[in-house]
């Protein structure tokens, strides 16, 4: 009889951390992936395509007829040829299934399925691609998507810092909190969300925004924060060894907070701990093995916009009214003028986030208006560009942007929004 286990892998910090859990014990053995778990290297020969992985790519590097890629998790958003996409994503699945196998942690007597941790930039279609290509590898099944704030979240809730900091609200009532994790030096991740008890055994989360930066930049970060006051209460955890820049600037986010909000600190010496023990209990409700006396119903909200400047984008479905969306399709538009002559071309971009800022935000993509097309309309104070938004469903639809008083379809293009899980 086979050993059933689930492996779960936080692509979100570095090195990546790695778990496997029996399903029937749920004794968990944690390990980190080495530097060079994700480098790649493909090298032409006269007659075929080598692809080195794992230890056998440690010594390889750049010449005529090869390319290194030093961590394929980083540079995977950052290809747009599908082919070279999946041949990576094999090379790399294959190279994890040999960690595991190297650190007997997995055999062939093992029934393995696997759950990652993405970052929130990774877009969907990326996801879903990762998934087909993994889907007939039988060693080792990647069996799914968990965005790092649900895991960070859910961990949190199920800890013991959770249950005695926050007395249970009634049924039906909304607690709006935020939750700060400050693990290191460099980097201290936000989750803005609501919480409701629906039931004895039903909790609904929903994250209106979850960001990570470095400590030092929190101050200016929470600037662009317009939610400070909707709290009710925050749950800070940070490790005792912050240094004291670290220490300062969380002191600044807790003084921006009003008067009237609670707050609860507490000391955590394994961050990363909490965030692999929430991808953990999804995984479980996922294959059917989770705590019927703790069910969580977890949505996002996001904003869908255009990029405006280097650093923001302008808002054409705005969060607050995505999650109050019920009918579909659901259409929403924006106007604008171009400030100035565009040169060569002029390429709007679109993207989709939980602020207005293109930091933290997934890229939709773009419509780009070649200079030729440009110069079919008059860019005077009576051309007005419309962008419009249509969902579909609360997980894609399509971008299209005209130009008035001339009413010409400039170009559309489908898209699919960031998920919670995949």
């Amino acid at each position: 009889m086979r050993n059933e286990k689930i492996v779960i892998v936080d692509l979100t910090c570095q090195p990546a951390r790695i778990s496997v859990t029996p399903v029937d014990s749920l004794r968990i053995e944690t390990i980190e992936a080495p530097g060079h778990a994700w480098r790649v290297a493909l090298r032409q020969t006269d007659d075929s395509l080598i692809t080195l992985a794992f230890d056998e790519a440690m010594e390889a590097s750049d010449d005529d007829r090869t390319i290194v890629f030093d961590d394929v998790i980083y540079d995977l958003p950052r290809i747009e040829a599908p082919d070279l996409q999946a041949h990576l994503m094999r090379a790399c699945w294959n190279a994890l299934y040999k960690l595991l196998a190297q650190r007997s942690l997995l055999s062939d007597r093992d029934r393995a399925v696997c759950f990652m941790i993405f970052r929130q930039d990774y877009p969907t279609p990326l996801l879903e691609r990762w998934r087909e290509v993994c889907a007939e590898q039988r060693q080792l099944k990647l069996a799914g998507f968990t965005h790092e704030a649900a895991a960070l979240l859910i961990g949190f809730l199920r800890s013991e810092f959770f249950a005695p900091a926050q007395p249970a609200p009634a049924l039906g009532d909304r607690v709006s909190a935020c939750l700060v994790a400050a693990g290191s030096d460099s980097e201290v991740e936000v989750i803005h969300f609501d919480y409701t008890l629906e039931s004895g055994t039903r909790r609904r989360l929903l994250i209106h925004e979850y960001f990570r930066v470095a400590c030092g930049d929190l101050p200016a970060r929470i600037a662009d924060c317009d939610w400070l006051g909707d709290l009710s209460s925050v749950f800070m955890l940070m490790n005792s060894s912050l240094d004291n820049q670290s220490r300062k600037a969380l002191k600044i986010f807790l003084g921006a907070l009003p008067a009237n909000v609670d707050n609860q600190r507490f000391r955590i010496s394994a961050l990363p701990d909490l965030k692999l023990s929430g991808a953990i209990y999804i995984a479980l409700c996922r294959i059917g093995r989770g705590d019927p006396r703790s069910e969580y119903v977890i949505e996002a909200a996001c904003n869908i916009g255009v990029r405006i400047n280097q650093r923001k984008i302008h808002p054409i479905i705005r969060k607050e009214d995505f999650s109050r969306i019920i009918e579909f399709p659901y259409t929403a538009f924006r106007t604008f003028k171009l400030k100035g002559k565009p040169g060569s071309g002029f390429r709007m971009s679109f993207y989709c986030g939980q602020s207005n800022l293109i930091a933290g935000s997934t890229l939709l993509g773009g419509l780009s208006l070649p200079q030729q097309t440009l110069e079919t309309f008059s860019l005077d104070k009576d051309t007005v560009f419309a962008a419009a938004v249509r969902l579909d469903s609360p997980r894609d639809g399509e971008i299209a942007v005209g130009v008035f008083p001339e009413d010409m379809l400039v170009g559309s293009m489908p898209f699919k929004i960031p998920v919670i899980m995949i």
